[in-house]
């Protein structure tokens, strides 16, 4: 959208934890699922070789800034493959570590108040245990030899910093999730703007149950829908990003007060202690049925007036019930207060509507999937694209916005795949606010893969009328297909939350196959040509490599 501004994309920290003393005792306790901190994933315990190292034994998780008096409670987490004469040290006090124990441990000085807040078993240390606020380094020593080691700067109140590939900061409030697996199911693919009426469908048929998880809901049409399932009986609510890029919208604050006076629960998202950089996912729950889009609540989006998006009609009570566990998570904690209380703490904004018309290319079809996956960020979702990507054989097709760096992991693991000799295609948008990125990067991708001599072609989009710009937010690795919400860098993996479904089924694959190719269309000869235009003139990217040099090194991202 042209009242869209650009955000400086957040990079998370490279940081870890601090520590404090000698001899201790083993408590051990389960931790209370009302306040679980995080599940323990194979990415925490067998980080990966840019995390630093390959060793199984490692810290793999730090709580040292509590909201709580004297951060009575803090701890940090080891894993220990083999028993061992084992330290934790930040360089000045030494811990101890029990001889026999192999697997995840939790060292604290409060073991009573940590196994209230942790699942680990627990260890007592001595009381002069102390993990820094301000940051430290933390050394992981088997018989006085380094095994791990980690540092971390200041730690914001209640944040948890987590092992994974991006070693991020985990804020107070939000539970990492693991890819859950729903099981088999009947999909229904769409795209848009060729199907607007597919993410109506299952609202206006529902009778018990519906909830939307946005970014922005400005569909006079999909609220229609919602409010006449509420007249019907059923549950109806929706959570909405607080603090979206260009601000709320004059039509959002419009629908979303008349959802209100109609009687439907309206939830916002954000504030100084949220949990995420933006609330940015695109589903919805109906009944037994899980809609799960690429494109926002609006006439650009599932209206059919402007973005080519994906979308996905999943019929299957436990991929709906998922979506709903991650609905009822981030409903139900402080960043999120009500629509009547938020609307009264903001100024609206007027907002462009877009009203393009197009014709249908694609229809809707119905399919048998082997396997459906529901993904979420920050948590599980890079990590599933890029062992995707790592299991790539064949093909694969990547539709995106934007690419925020040819660095940025998603990114190098597409790379990694056409070294191998896998077929890749990047598909971007020409969008106005990113045409000239999108071109840079495309053209310093395709000059790095003919100068490798391996198959991958980076292209700008040209819609031809086909749709106004791309939106989608695709990616198809031989027969499995993601669908879903999550942007290409950093920001959106690991700060935002998004959320969308893998899908193995090779009917799917083929049918998103099939509106990939018809998009990546070109009337140019060289479709390793790409070009953009500033201030009408035509510019040829690949005579300005200072440029495109200098956008590998820039982390700018659109958020919408």
């Amino acid at each position: 959208m042209r009242s869209n501004a650009l955000v400086l994309a957040v990079v998370c920290s490279l940081l870890a934890v601090g520590l404090g003393t000698i001899g201790s005792t083993p408590v051990f306790a389960l931790e209370s699922p009302a306040i679980q901190s995080g599940n323990v994933t194979e990415a925490e315990i067998e980080t990966e070789t840019e995390t630093g190292t390959k060793n199984h034994s490692a810290i793999i998780k730090v709580y040292p800034n509590l909201p709580v008096p004297q951060n009575r409670g803090e701890y940090v987490v080891v894993t220990l493959a083999q028993p061992g004469n084992w330290t934790l040290t930040d360089g000045v006090s030494t811990v101890s570590l029990p001889r026999n124990h192999t697997g995840p441990i939790a060292v604290t000085r409060d073991p009573h108040l940590t196994q209230n807040i942790t699942r680990y078993p627990v260890y007592e240390t001595a009381s002069r245990f102390r993990l820094s606020q301000d940051g430290e380094t933390l050394t992981l020593k088997r018989d006085g030899k380094m095994v791990d080691k980690i540092a971390y700067d200041r730690a914001t109140e209640g944040d948890r910093w987590h092992r994974n590939a991006s070693q991020q900061w985990i804020p107070e409030g939000l539970t990492l999730r693991e890819t859950v697996n729903t099981g088999p199911a009947t999909v229904e693919t769409f795209v848009l703007p060729d199907t607007p009426a597919q993410p109506i469908e299952p609202i206006a048929t529902a009778t018990d149950r519906v909830h939307i998880g946005a970014y922005t809901f400005e569909s006079w049409t999909a609220a229609k829908a919602l409010v006449e399932a509420h007249d019907r009986g059923a549950n109806v609510s929706v959570l909405v990003d607080g603090n979206p890029v260009g601000g709320v919208s004059e039509q959002q604050k419009s629908v979303l007060d008349t959802l209100v006076a109609e009687g439907v629960t309206v939830h916002v998202l954000g504030g100084d202690r949220s949990r995420f950089r933006f609330h940015h996912p695109k589903y919805a729950i109906a009944d037994d049925n899980a809609v799960v889009l690429t494109e926002n609540w609006k006439p650009a989006g599932t209206g059919g007036e402007e973005s080519r998006g994906w979308g996905v009609r999943i019929e299957n009570n436990r991929t709906a019930n998922e979506l709903y566990t991650v609905y009822h998570h981030d409903t139900g904690w402080k960043d999120t207060v009500s629509w009547e209380t938020y609307r009264t703490q903001i100024d609206t904004t007027e907002q462009p509507v877009a009203a393009g018309e197009f014709e249908t290319a694609h229809r809707a079809k119905k399919h048998t999937a082997d396997q459906v996956s529901v993904l979420t960020a920050p948590g599980n979702a890079e990590d599933a694209v890029v062992k995707m990507l790592r299991s790539a054989e064949d093909e694969v097709l990547i539709m995106q916005p934007q690419l925020a760096s040819p660095q940025q992991r998603m990114v190098r693991a597409a790379v990694a795949a056409a070294k191998r000799g896998v077929d890749v295609k990047i598909l971007l948008s020409d969008a106005w606010y990113s045409n000239e990125e999108n071109n840079a990067i495309a053209a310093h991708m395709n000059r790095q893969a003919d100068a490798g001599n391996y198959p991958l072609a980076v292209r700008v989009d040209e819609p031809n009328g086909r749709y106004g710009k791309i939106h989608a937010k695709g990616l198809v690795v031989d027969n499995t297909t993601i669908v879903g919400s999550l942007n290409w860098n950093d920001n959106s993996a690991r700060e935002n939350r998004e959320v969308a479904v893998q899908i193995e089924s090779a009917e799917v694959a083929t049918y998103y196959r099939s509106v990939f190719a018809a998009d990546w269309q070109t009337d140019k000869h060289d479709e390793r040509t790409v070009r953009y235009v500033e201030g009408g003139v035509l510019i040829l990217i690949g005579l300005i490599a200072i440029g495109t040099i200098a956008y590998a090194h820039r982390s700018i991202i659109f958020a919408e």
